[in-house]
């Protein structure tokens, strides 16, 4: 494709996008192969995990973002060859051909293919805004062909967005589906946010000894007036029943973990908590939280890698305290690159499988053998298709044995612990697992440790260093001096975060 008319330094820049989406295109050449046999009849739940992990590695990426890739990369080829040799031949943005292959996926295979003909032949010499405007009117066209009414096109489009996480403390959820549905969805919130409304100004008519509804924190009532109809109507969805026609629902296998800094929690940081592991919320918001909460459990870290420091072995079934241990060293599945949450779904899993019959001969159940596997992923281990082998200190795969060291402390699977008291390690590193996944790709993972440990500990040797800088200058008191009353201004050490 003849190009327009730029000068040296664009052309120059133009001659390195075509590169860029040639080298897309050679990406994907690579990456088709790994769909291997995901749409063939009978296929297995997890066919293609193993694949997807290992392209996760080699891109640098998650399991998620890879799988996307992959198919992209076997539609481009199968569906749309011609599109894909005009990236190849430089005369088509990769994106171009991405667009088209996302804009399309709702139509069947048959019709993909046709609007690949339809395609393959153009002149790409438009601008983006012609091509977005181009593809748009084949991709209506070949829909209204369908055999679908506009109610049945818009029901295939029902879905619930994957939350988006802020950097504030907030997230976002989307629901899309046929505007009729979402729009009666909206009035029905707004018909209870009103009906909530009017019951919470009827209370506060009524006087201090009447319940205001959703008035758990008493703001209502102290200030007078009702909450805003905005605020009502997330309330209401938030604590709506959601209808399952009867089936049962089974509880949460695992509470919500906000992990907290000491210091964050007393007030005296502003060091950000965790969310399940990988989320931070502000310290004001976790201090709130915590206010609110009837339990807290205590969880010890080294001070200087932040690594969890493990509970003692235990039988088969780990213990709620070495579960709860196992998702704070791992908020997502232990694969590379797998996103999946570890609060639902998962299965805590044997990185060593314990011999049932010979419980002596297996991997034991403590935490440096233990890790959180998704459901399709601990298929995918048990069918030895990926190996996880747990490394020691120096390396070595660990089995679960049991060293000592020259001074009677007890060592298990990396971990030091006081020879006093065995349940207090004196100082630890973050564990490391290796995988094997097939038998195309081998890389070692260190454990997720507290990144705000390090952090606070680094916070507090500043502020300790600025008060002996500061207590070396000041002067002596006289003898008769009152020590609560000092003559002079004094200093409050401060320090900035140390990033």
């Amino acid at each position: 494709m003849e190009g327009p008319d730029l000068s040296e330094e664009l052309r120059g820049i133009w001659d390195l996008a075509v590169r860029e989406s040639q080298l897309a295109a050679a990406l994907m050449r690579r990456l088709a192969p790994l769909w291997v046999g995901r749409d063939a009849e009978g296929a297995l739940a997890h066919e293609g995990d193993v694949e997807d992990a290992q392209a996760a590695v080699a891109l640098r990426t998650t399991t998620t973002v890879a799988y996307g890739q992959i198919r992209d990369a076997h539609e481009a080829l199968t569906l749309f060859p011609l599109l894909f040799a005009r990236v190849e031949a430089g005369e088509l943005p990769v994106e171009w051909l991405r667009r088209v292959i996302h804009r399309s996926r709702d139509l069947p295979e048959d019709d993909r293919k046709g609007l690949d003909r339809v395609m393959g032949d153009w002149e790409f010499g438009v601008t983006p805004e012609t091509f977005r405007r181009l593809l748009g009117e084949l991709i209506t066209w070949f829909t209204s062909l369908l055999d679908l009414s506009p109610v049945e096109r818009a029901q295939r489009r029902r879905h619930i967005g994957v939350p988006v996480v802020g950097a504030d403390g907030t997230a976002s959820l989307t629901v899309t589906g046929p505007v009729p549905e979402i729009l009666a969805f909206a009035q029905s919130l707004d018909a209870a946010a009103e009906t909530l409304q009017s019951a919470q100004r009827h209370a506060l008519d009524e006087g201090p000894e009447s319940e205001v509804p959703f008035d758990e924190d008493g703001s209502v009532r102290a200030s007078g007036k009702t909450m805003t109809r905005g605020r009502l109507r997330y309330e209401a969805l938030l604590r709506g029943e959601v209808n399952t026609d009867g089936h049962e629902v089974p509880s949460a296998r695992f509470a919500i973990l906000v992990t907290i800094p000491f210091l964050s929690l007393l007030g005296r940081s502003e060091a950000p908590a965790l969310l399940e592991g990988k989320h931070p919320i502000p310290a004001d918001m976790a201090r709130e939280l915590a206010g609110g909460c009837p339990e807290w459990m205590r969880v010890l870290t080294d001070p200087v890698s932040g690594a969890f420091l493990p509970l003692p072995p235990e039988r088969y079934r780990p213990s709620p305290q070495m579960v709860t241990h196992v998702r704070l060293r791992g908020p997502e599945c232990a694969v590379p690159g797998c996103g999946r949450a570890s609060c639902r779904g998962v299965e805590v899993d044997h990185i060593e499988e314990f011999d049932h019959d010979h419980p002596g001969e297996g991997g034991v159940t403590e935490i440096e053998n233990l890790h959180v596997l998704c459901w399709s992923h601990h298929q995918v281990k048990t069918a030895h298709d990926i190996d996880p082998v747990r490394l020691r200190d120096d390396g070595k795969s660990s089995g679960g044995g049991t060293d000592r060291g020259n001074d009677g402390s007890v060592k298990h699977g990396g971990s030091m612990s006081s020879p006093v008291d065995p349940g207090i390690p004196v100082s630890r590193t973050l564990g490391r697992t290796h995988w094997s996944l097939g038998d195309a790709a081998e890389l070692t993972v260190q454990d997720q440790g507290d990144l705000m440990t390090p952090l606070i500990v680094r916070e507090l040797e500043t502020a300790w260093h600025q008060h002996l800088a500061t207590t070396a200058h000041a002067p002596e008191l006289p003898v008769d001096a009152d020590p609560s009353r000092p003559s002079a201004p004094t200093s409050r050490a401060t320090c900035d975060p140390p990033f």
